[in-house]
């Protein structure tokens, strides 16, 4: 392997393993920051960002699609109030029970909604997305697949820096 290839596959595996890396230090975070538990609230108490167990939530079954390997639908407090949107990973179905997993921050228009995720659910305004992402059992899975990324990408720089000495040699 030649001087310039060996270079390459160095910059490849060292861009590699620090995109890998913060990502995974990040999911390491994130579930580090999970608590033994979930919280238990309603809807209109839910916090942002925090693994919850939604156990007034309804499902609108009737709105859910399934775009990008992940499944959407429509979901409210039964008690009424504004609705939000529900995203599961996989194609599941939709079922009456307590949702587990986390708010995102913000909200989002039916526009947003249609162009990063592919679905056009019949909402008004911005609303909420609640995502089982937030849940530990997603983010070990996320870390496990985060980490065997950050291993290859460290082996491919290894190899680079093996054939560049080789090269000057």
């Amino acid at each position: 392997m030649g001087k310039l290839a060996s270079t390459l596959l160095v910059a490849a595996g060292a861009i590699w393993t620090l995109g890998t890396g913060w990502l995974a230090a990040n999911i390491g975070l994130a579930l580090s920051r999970a608590a033994a538990a979930p919280l238990v609230v309603k809807v209109a108490e839910a916090p942002a960002e925090r693994w919850v167990r939604l156990e007034d939530a309804e499902p609108r079954c009737d709105t859910r699609a399934v775009s990008k390997s992940y499944t959407f639908f429509l979901a409210a407090p039964r008690g009424g109030g504004a609705p939000f949107v529900v995203q599961r990973v996989g194609d599941v179905p939709c079922e009456a029970g307590a949702l587990e997993g986390g708010f995102v921050p913000g909200t989002f228009t039916r526009d947003f909604l249609q162009k990063r995720f592919g679905v056009n659910l019949p909402t008004d305004g911005e609303v909420r997305i609640f995502t089982e992402a937030l849940s530990p059992g997603y983010l070990k899975a996320a870390l496990g697949r985060m980490l065997l990324f950050l291993a290859m990408g460290f082996l491919v720089f290894i190899v680079g820096l093996r054939a560049m000495r080789r090269a000057r040699d």
